[in-house]
């Protein structure tokens, strides 16, 4: 009779295996941040939803884990804020910074982001360091790593609650330095007609991660980073950021 019972509860276990990875709910929050994260509905080419590199990377990691997701677009400060409130939440593309290590539990990377200091072409100026910085005029996205880069420099900052604000200042010589990523800063403002931007420093050579909430289980993080890891190691980061360029 024990027996029998051991069987039904090991049938039952194995029946049940398979429903519990796919109940699970993985919320994922990004922002518009082109080319990594993309709000296709801004295209031309009358077509919806969320592209960019990284959406395709962390949407395939996704795929390959067998959990269900929700993909949400949301302004940055709020996506930020529900991967810090809600489990089994995670934002990208999130800078992993210092300040943010502890905060959040890390999957990735999934890109890189270099924050530097912008200004336009025809602009003398020369940074040996970032205290050089101290004497010029600095714009930066409030809420942004880039924010945070340059507190931590103690260089004052201008914000802007909208990053192309910030390539506007630029060109119009209302600010003389901009903070913002190696790509991202560019293809941002080459939407708003400002060209020319040159690269004067290198604030910090960065990766971003998708950051979930604390409370995620272990077992959900290494499953996710092992995905990364055979992704990575199968060529599928270097095809689609490749197409990207």
């Amino acid at each position: 009779m024990n027996n029998f019972y051991n069987i039904i509860y090991l049938l039952t276990a194995l029946l049940l295996a398979p429903c519990s990875v796919q109940a699970q709910v993985i919320y994922l929050k990004t922002e518009h941040y082109p080319p990594y994260n993309i709000d296709l509905s801004l295209n031309d080419s009358g077509e919806s939803g969320i592209g960019g590199a990284s959406a395709e990377i962390v949407l395939e990691m996704i795929r390959r884990s067998g959990y269900r997701h929700e993909l949400e677009l949301l302004p940055w400060k709020r996506a930020y804020r529900l991967a810090e409130t809600e489990v089994y939440t995670g934002v990208f593309s999130t800078t992993r910074t210092e300040a943010r290590e502890d905060v959040f539990k890390w999957v990735g990377p999934i890109a890189d982001n270099n924050y530097v200091l912008f200004t336009m072409q025809d602009r003398n100026i020369i940074l040996n360091d970032i205290n050089a910085a101290k004497k010029y005029s600095v714009g930066a996205y409030q809420g942004s790593a880039g924010e945070g880069l340059m507190r931590e420099a103690k260089i004052p900052i201008e914000l802007v609650p909208r990053d192309h604000l910030n390539a506007l200042k630029l060109q119009r010589n209302r600010i003389d330095l901009w903070v913002s990523g190696n790509l991202y800063g560019p293809y941002l403002a080459k939407q708003y007609g400002v060209t020319n931007l040159k690269e004067v420093y290198t604030v910090r050579k960065a990766q971003m991660y998708v950051a979930f909430n604390k409370s995620t289980p272990n077992v959900v993080i290494n499953k996710l980073n092992n995905i990364l890891q055979t992704m990575r190691e199968e060529g599928f980061f270097n095809r689609v950021y490749d197409r990207y360029k």
